[in-house]
């Protein structure tokens, strides 16, 4: 019960019940106790408690507790911990250097890394994630060459960062590979998420060719492909068939998003389709309860101008929300 409460909308609820069974004293708390309250809003009383019940030493708490405290951004707590671990494991070392990745600290977590006495899929996709942030896209790369290198197989988080490292790169022929790779590894089943990924480093790659085509080959074309699709033809100046690609989407019965209609509104803009920019931007809100915001409205703005509506642009801005000037 514990463990289930951590991980649902009220995780305050895992230190609650903790606290019933502390004062019960039923059952008795063990290690296996201790990681889910730190989940909670009070991950500081729970690490408290282990102290007090002396359950700080073992491995499987003080990872959990190295994780609660840099999820808080105590980086230093977190490695004064980890600095009292006498015999850590994979899980406790990827922990503290996933830490530093993912805030930034690059060059801290490289040094980590080579001090780790064994290296897994996890460590390496947690550096891969921390050099995409950081806009270190080689790096990232080389980093993957090294996790094949030693033989791992990548995970759904190591395929990400790849493919947003080289479509931030632009290199067509590194995308195609890394496509090439996780295609010979899977087959063709990707989930949504790596659809949407592929489709959009095609284009961000300027291969509007290979974009489609790779569109076109997806089965079951979720709103994230169809957004991205929007988004990756508005980008080459197609706003004619972003119009098309969203009504099909909506045709097919798939609710657009707020990014979905930035595509499609910076789409009507390219195109200069005032008409339809001011029904979908209406039809945004009105058919699909989407509030509109600064890009949004940015994009009405943009069209109206080109168009040289100079009237219409002023008072569309004069009569737009403050929070979105």
């Amino acid at each position: 019960m514990i463990r289930a409460y951590s991980s649902s909308c009220n995780p305050k609820d895992s230190f609650i019940m903790y606290n019933q069974m502390h004062r019960n004293g039923r059952p008795s708390l063990d290690k296996y106790t201790f990681p889910f309250p730190t989940q909670s809003l009070f991950g500081e009383e729970t690490h408290c408690q282990a102290v007090k019940h002396g359950f700080d030493i073992d491995i499987f708490v003080q990872s959990s507790l190295i994780h609660f405290h840099r999820s808080n951004d105590k980086f230093s707590f977190a490695r004064t911990l980890f600095d009292e671990i006498l015999e850590r494991d994979v899980a406790t070392w990827t922990t503290l250097l996933s830490c530093y990745a993912n805030h930034g600290s690059t060059g801290t977590a490289c040094e980590l890394s080579k001090e780790m006495p064994e290296k897994g899929v996890v460590s390496f996709s947690a550096m891969i994630t921390g050099y995409v942030r950081k806009g270190r896209f080689n790096e990232a790369l080389e980093l993957f060459r090294e996790l094949q290198i030693q033989g791992l197989e990548p995970n759904d988080s190591t395929v990400m960062g790849v493919i947003s490292a080289s479509a931030d790169l632009g290199s067509l022929d590194t995308s195609k590979w890394i496509h090439s790779y996780i295609r010979n590894k899977n087959g063709n089943r990707f989930d949504s998420r790596i659809n949407t990924a592929l489709i959009g480093m095609y284009f961000k790659c300027g291969s509007v060719e290979d974009g489609v085509f790779f569109f076109k080959g997806v089965k079951e074309k979720l709103v994230g492909e169809r957004t991205t699709m929007i988004s990756g033809i508005t980008m080459h100046g197609f706003g004619e068939r972003s119009v098309e690609l969203f009504e099909n989407m909506v045709e097919s019965r798939f609710k657009p998003n707020a990014i979905t209609f930035v595509g499609l509104l910076s789409g009507c803009t390219h195109a200069g389709l005032v008409k339809e920019g001011l029904m979908y931007f209406k039809r945004m809100k009105s058919e699909f309860g989407i509030e509109p915001t600064v890009e949004h409205f940015g994009c009405v703005v943009d069209f109206l101008g080109r168009a040289g509506l100079i009237a219409q642009e002023v008072d569309f801005v004069n009569n737009m929300p403050l929070k979105a000037i």
